[in-house]
């Protein structure tokens, strides 16, 4: 039975359950059990139930590598197709109907993107951190380039700000070249690095809560940086499925719990910041991608195993899987506001999810 058709048994039945008798009330609890009327069975148990439904996409020149958002936009990390990149300012004030409303062309293909007040942060595959102006969309600038190692072919794969100080990490491909870097971007025409660290580890994805930095890669690292100046480094823990270096590994957290791509999703305890620990392993078939929650939901991209085009977006709450969604999209990284979802497809642009939850 489709969810359309559930919502219609569920408006015509909770107008007639009122009105009937207990043990016709029962016999209704009891057909629903044996219908494929979800919806329904969910409604008796006082559970919530969830839906996604794709509200829009939009293609783009090239294809999107990340997205972030601030305000009525979305930015892309694009790559254009010929070994150059550019941000992209996608308006989504209305979800279903997104536009583009301004590009800057930024010479080398950056990978990553992060928004912080008006600034937009990007790392590029020739270690430079590019801060660029998007107070106007229509016409954004760049502010500054830093270059972070000196070194061609070495990729800013992650960057976090907080404040004053954006965190990225620096990779080359090896464990040893594999760095944290702290940037003081109190003057974004002019960021100055003040902190470094490398622990010799697989170092991809970073998530920042309180005084601490967890880098995703080869295992799950853990960094103090009550002092941005003078991060340390506290220990790596060993991931389930840890077979090397996690070639594209995302995070999120959801109260103290970190959520994080192993191949499979994997759940891990931050009550003790200093100390993570694993708690679940969630199997998934292929291998997890994008990580993103909202609130307490938690949203997840996978790819099954040998199709490579084909991709679904799965929606957490607890530790119940609520609702999945596939479709014909490479979802590289995702990011999630006001009950929708916003994909970046590697091989196109934009896709946009909306959350609805029945009950």
């Amino acid at each position: 039975m489709t969810w359309r058709r559930q919502r219609n048994c569920c408006k015509s039945a909770s107008g007639v359950l009122a009105g009937l008798g207990t043990k016709l009330a029962l016999c209704v609890v009891l057909a629903c059990a044996f219908t494929r009327c979800d919806y329904l069975r969910a409604l008796f148990a006082g559970k919530h139930l969830y839906s996604l439904t794709r509200v829009s996409a939009l293609n783009i020149q090239g294809c999107a590598c990340d997205v972030a958002l601030s305000g009525d936009c979305a930015y892309l990390a694009a790559d254009s197709g010929t070994s150059s990149g550019a941000i992209v300012a996608v308006n989504v004030a209305n979800p279903a109907s997104p536009y583009e409303v301004g590009r800057l062309d930024l010479g080398e293909w950056v990978y990553r993107v992060c928004v912080h007040d008006s600034l937009a942060f990007l790392g590029d595959w020739d270690s430079h951190l590019i801060v660029v102006d998007i107070r106007d969309p229509a016409h954004m600038s760049v502010l500054s380039r830093l270059n972070l190692t000196g070194f061609s072919g070495t990729a800013v794969y992650s960057i976090v700000v907080d404040s004053q100080y954006a965190y990225c990490t620096v990779c080359t491909g090896s464990y040893s070249g594999n760095s944290l870097h702290v940037i003081d971007i109190s003057n974004p025409a002019a960021p100055l690095v003040v902190g470094k660290v490398d622990p010799h580890e697989g170092l991809r994805w970073i998530v920042k809560r309180s005084s601490y930095v967890y880098a995703i890669g080869g295992g799950l690292s853990t960094f103090l940086v009550a002092d941005p100046k003078v991060p340390k480094y506290l220990g790596t823990l060993g991931l389930p499925n840890y077979e090397g270096d996690l070639p594209y590994p995302h995070g999120a957290t959801v109260g103290d719990h970190l959520y994080v791509s192993d191949n499979d999703l994997v759940d891990i305890d931050l009550s003790n910041p200093s100390s993570p620990s694993v708690t679940t392993t969630t199997k998934v078939p292929g291998y997890v991608f994008g990580v993103a929650a909202e609130d307490s939901i938690l949203y997840y991209t996978h790819f099954a195993a040998g199709a490579s085009q084909s991709c679904t977006l799965s929606v957490r709450v607890g530790d119940e899987i609520e609702y999945t969604a596939t479709g014909a999209w490479l979802g590289y990284s995702i990011t999630a506001a006001a009950n929708h979802v916003y994909l970046a497809c590697g091989d196109s642009g934009i896709a946009v999810y909306e959350l609805t939850r029945f009950q």
